[in-house]
């Protein structure tokens, strides 16, 4: 339940802007071999995750770039009915799948 409610909030919070990566754009990208396509998703991945990080993930320091993209790589061959979806959301979402934020206490 709690990956569906993320999943909407991610996919409102990005529905004015346009989707650059879809999951099967990173999927294809990374499979072609081609390198200069893999350094875009690479990037975009980049991105996707100094975007959430505190907010939606809590990845540790240290993690490399090549563990975050093999992460949401990963995630995105896993479950291919979801592949359609917005790259960021996938993104993200395996990484608070990974990396949770712990909850705020709240006053």
């Amino acid at each position: 339940m709690k990956k569906l409610i993320a999943i909407a909030l991610l996919t409102l919070s990005t529905a004015a802007s346009a989707t650059f990566y879809t999951g099967n754009d990173i999927k294809s990208r990374l499979d072609g071999g081609d390198t200069h396509q893999g350094m875009l998703v690479l990037g975009y991945v980049a991105g996707v995750v100094d975007l959430g990080r505190g907010d939606y993930h809590c990845a540790p320091e240290g993690v490399t770039l090549g563990q975050l993209r093999d992460i949401a790589y990963a995630a995105i061959n896993r479950d291919p009915s979801s592949r359609h979806l917005n790259g960021s959301v996938l993104v993200t979402l395996s990484l608070m799948e990974v990396w949770p934020c712990k909850k705020k206490d709240s006053l």
